[in-house]
């Protein structure tokens, strides 16, 4: 009978229990009667951490310090970097900082297009520089690298350093949209055709037929695109002279490889730039067609008083 009631005593307290609970005191489990001792239990570490809300992860930022560059000694040099982050409105701030010799002065080294002089060296010499982001949220990301070689401004070096630079409309060099977007916003190798290049250089305008090219882009920004144009042919090249036909001249074919362009998509402009020694062999090709034209056009035979021909020099 005894244990009948004892077994109906800790099913009613158990009933009760889950349908109105009473507070029990957790600092002093030892005072309770045996049956509410059995049912209270105190709460854990483990039991707090799983029901409280996690903090959102604060990931690093990325960096990445640009496309390793060739220049001269006394050149300007302007660094290009980015960084990304995947946390959503986050500001990110920049470090530029050089590692190693010669050490040169970086201006603005706090954004992302840094810049320098190029120190005189008497040999090539590699100079090499980290980029560092970091979020308003204290995320550190792990350095980017970039180096930059400097070449010895020696007389050859002088002649392969000099350029010459064109300017250019989007809608010349790219002949449709979908060229265009493969070249500049996926970075992919391309080979197509223009079917004529006009531009102005060196005083002089130019006309280039059945142009084909294969470019080879690289992002450096979010807004340039270095597009190096290891091959470039054209046919029936025409230069003139405006109101001067004595300077016009002509190529069956021009090779312009070797050269390299960048593209701005702010501007749609893309600059060209030309090696002076690329240029060179043209420009002998053109003044071996011009003199004997000047020559002609400077020299007209006309009658003196006394019936015999002369030449004429006319002075300009």
């Amino acid at each position: 009978m005894l244990k009948t009631s004892l077994i109906t005593f800790l099913i009613t307290i158990l009933v009760c229990n889950v349908c109105h609970p009473l507070p029990l005191p957790l600092n002093n489990l030892g005072s309770l009667p045996y049956p509410y001792k059995a049912l209270a239990f105190k709460p854990t570490q483990n039991n707090i951490r799983n029901n409280t809300l996690l903090s959102p992860i604060n990931y690093r930022p990325t960096a990445n310090a640009g496309l390793n560059q060739t220049v001269y000694e006394n050149a300007t040099v302007v660094l290009n970097g980015v960084a990304s982050d995947p946390n959503p409105g986050v500001k990110i701030t920049y470090s530029w900082r050089q590692i190693g010799e010669p050490v040169v002065k970086l201006i603005n080294k706090n954004t992302t297009n840094p810049s320098f002089t190029a120190p005189h060296v008497s040999a090539n010499t590699q100079l090499k520089f980290l980029l560092t982001a970091k979020d308003d949220k204290g995320a550190e990301g792990t350095p980017a690298a970039v180096r930059i070689l400097v070449k010895p401004n020696t007389p050859t070096a002088f002649i392969k350093q000099t350029e010459y630079i064109l300017d250019v409309s989007g809608s010349q060099v790219f002949p449709n949209q979908t060229i265009k977007d493969r070249i500049i916003n996926l970075y992919k190798s391309s080979d197509y055709e223009i079917p004529v290049l006009e531009y102005h250089l060196l005083g002089f305008d130019i006309n280039a037929f059945d142009v084909k090219m294969h470019v080879e882009p690289k992002e450096v920004n979010s807004t340039v695109t270095r597009i190096d144009i290891p091959l470039l042919h054209a046919k029936n090249v025409s230069v003139a002279r405006e109101y001067i036909s004595s300077y016009n001249a002509s190529y069956n074919k021009v090779d312009l490889g070797s050269i390299y362009a960048d593209y701005d998509k702010m501007t749609d402009k893309m600059s060209i730039h030309i090696p002076v020694n690329v240029v060179s062999k043209y420009l002998l090709q053109y003044l071996l067609q011009i003199i004997p034209k000047r020559v002609s056009a400077e020299e007209q035979p006309y009658v003196l008083p006394l019936g015999k021909t002369t030449t004429k020099h006319h002075r300009h």
